[in-house]
């Protein structure tokens, strides 16, 4: 006996868990939000960038401050020109502002082999912020006869990759029918069997850009106002095709195969973002700050998949006889899945300088920032196949026939919500020790809340028909579900920071930064996820006998283990300028550059 005739024998196979769709799925699990959703235009500059994030607000320089209130520029009497073009990569774990927890959850611990339901946001690690290519920043009075100060920025983003790198395809439809009767079972080890592109695509593109514009002027003696508005454009254009054809023949065998998958990826991207700002001198040495912002984006996303691919093949199981095996599969598959996000941002922040002699000034922050965002979402898949087995068995000598008709429909329509509340407090200072020597220091404390829900209505029919001819068997079932499906998330970050850096000027031409930070922080995650069933049936007819089996009006579902822990460690940024006067600047930054360094980054700045 050969392999083929085993294979052959495992049409009647049912598995446990498998069929075309899923009995625990949450949509809004399979697209993870980007972090800097509706977050506010932030660039930081890049001699922040060599001391360490956590001396955001604290460390004082026009690009950083022009950021935090726009009305700072209107104080700014030299012109400042910035340019890099190299992308660093600073993820949102080191930036201060969005911590990220990392984490996994054992979802094989039933002894099955499959989890019942999977969220990638279990096993998320640290997402990295999307870094221009190019970025331009100018700030200053181009018309020294007029008390208008402005400035704009403009970054460039593009990415290039893969659609998806080549993974184990599972035979697609081929391998089994809606409800999972399993037939022609490949016993080759999935991870010893890679699908790679041979014909078509598997590209994906990103491009956007995002603008600043400030304007400042002094209105009064003591007052001084700013505005800032920032405009983001990002899309995500993704394309993969497999239109590979196998034809082949050889002396009395047979075989075509022919693959014809396509899916897209499409993302846009749009935000706005606007600012108010207003600094008040209260005394010598003493000035006030406000900021007012809000910020409207939208995400919209959809995936599209296509499969009409088909197989067939005739052997013989001995060149000897004329025993002749035919197995002929085709079927087609559409996906469509969309997801769409709309909301808004309202911050403000109030913050202070006090001066407290000409070497040392203190700097004080208070911000708020609160988001929120509905989600909407489509799915709908269809799915068809046929297969037919004509083989020789040696075991009774006879032919057999087998024959499965499959086929699935599945609607899914979707609506959430997504939540964030951020509270930061800082205050530091910045004391020239020496006219070589500056020190930064501070203490910072931030706590965020982060939340997504969702409700998915879900409607969904699976039907089958097998007959085996040779035991003179045959089965036809017919499955109808009508659930939904609920999803929850919610997570907390408490940081506490002391940043503490220096800055020394070695000579006229070179200058050293350092910055080192004491970082605790604790991370609270909750997950769970309902599933309602409002009626469900199943109906198999099996040699003539119907057999129907029903269930309704009961509730499912699972609460995952939270996800608690605590840092607390040291973190050490660095960096080297070379400059020429106060007129040219180069610095190079190193983001935990002694420990493990995580980012580099070159910008060169002007001034006159």
């Amino acid at each position: 006996m050969n392999l083929s005739q085993i294979i052959c024998l495992l049409p009647l196979v049912l598995t446990v868990t498998q069929a075309w769709y899923p009995d625990y799925s949450v949509m809004a699990t399979d697209y993870v939000l980007p972090r800097d959703f509706l977050a506010p235009a932030r660039i930081q500059s890049i001699g922040l960038q060599a001391l360490g994030p956590q001396f955001l607000k604290i460390y004082n320089h026009p690009v950083d401050n022009a950021f935090q209130n726009p009305a700072y520029l209107g104080q700014q009497e030299k012109n400042y020109f910035y340019l890099d073009v190299a992308g660093d990569k600073m993820d949102y774990y080191e930036n201060g502002i969005y911590p990220v927890y990392g984490g996994t959850y054992p979802y094989l611990d039933y002894g099955m082999g499959s989890p019942n339901y999977w969220s990638p946001y279990r096993a998320l690690e640290a997402p990295e912020e999307d870094q221009p290519i190019a970025r331009v920043i100018y700030l200053g009075r181009p018309l020294k006869i007029l008390p208008l100060r402005l400035g704009a920025t403009l970054e460039y983003f593009y990415g290039r990759e893969q659609f998806y790198q080549p993974y184990w395809y599972g035979w697609g439809w081929r391998n089994m029918d809606a409800v999972g009767a399993t037939y022609n079972e490949s016993l080759v080890d999935p991870y010893d069997d890679y699908r790679i592109v041979e014909s078509g695509e598997n590209l994906q593109d990103e491009r956007g850009y995002r603008i600043n514009t400030f304007v400042a002027m002094p209105i009064l003696p003591f007052l001084t106002l700013g505005a800032r508005l920032a405009v983001q454009d990002k899309n995500i254009d993704g394309n993969y095709s497999d239109l590979n054809i196998q034809d082949d023949n050889y002396w009395a065998d047979e075989y075509l195969s022919y693959y014809d998958v396509v899916k897209t990826r499409d993302q846009s991207f749009k935000q706005q973002d606007i600012a108010l700002g207003a600094l008040l001198q209260l005394g010598s040495g003493i000035q006030l700050g406000v900021t007012a912002g809000y910020v409207t984006g939208d995400i919209d996303r959809k995936l599209v998949e296509s499969d009409t691919s088909r197989y067939f093949s005739r052997y013989y199981n001995n060149p000897d006889t004329n025993k002749v095996n035919i197995y002929n599969n085709n079927g087609a598959y559409a996906s469509t899945k969309q997801w769409i996000y709309d909301g808004s941002t309202r911050y403000g922040e109030l913050h202070g300088d006090i001066a407290v002699n000409p070497d040392i000034t203190l700097r004080w922050s208070a911000y708020y920032e609160k988001r929120s965002a509905e989600l909407e979402e489509l799915e709908n898949m269809w799915r068809r196949s046929y297969h037919f087995s004509h083989y020789w068995s040696h075991w009774d000598s006879v032919y057999h026939d087998y024959e499965n008709i499959s086929e699935t429909n599945l609607d899914r329509t979707g609506s959430g919500e997504y939540r964030f509340e951020n509270w930061r407090f800082s205050i530091g200072a910045n004391w020239q020790m020496s006219p070589a020597i500056c020190f930064s220091g501070g203490l910072v404390y931030d706590s965020q809340l982060d939340s997504k829900d969702a409700t998915e209505p879900f409607t969904g029919s699976k039907y089958s028909y097998s007959n085996d001819w040779s035991y003179d068997y045959s089965s036809e079932i017919t499955q109808n579900d009508d659930k939904q499906f609920s999803w929850q998330r919610e997570e907390t970050y408490v940081t506490l920071a002391l940043p503490t850096g220096v800055v020394v000027e070695l000579g006229e031409a070179l200058e050293l930064s350092l910055g080192l930070t004491k970082l605790i922080r604790s991370t609270d995650v909750t997950e769970s996820y309902d599933l309602i069933v409002f009626s469900e049936e199943t109906i198999k007819i099996i040699d003539g006998i119907m057999i129907t089996d029903s269930d309704s009006a009961y509730v499912d579902g699972h609460k995952f283990p939270g996800i608690h822990t605590f840092i607390d460690e040291y973190r050490m940024n660095a960096g080297i300028s070379f400059k020429y006067k106060d007129s040219f600047k180069i610095t190079a930054a190193l983001a935990e550059s002694i420990f493990e360094p995580r980012s580099f980054k070159i910008g060169a700045e002007f001034r006159w």
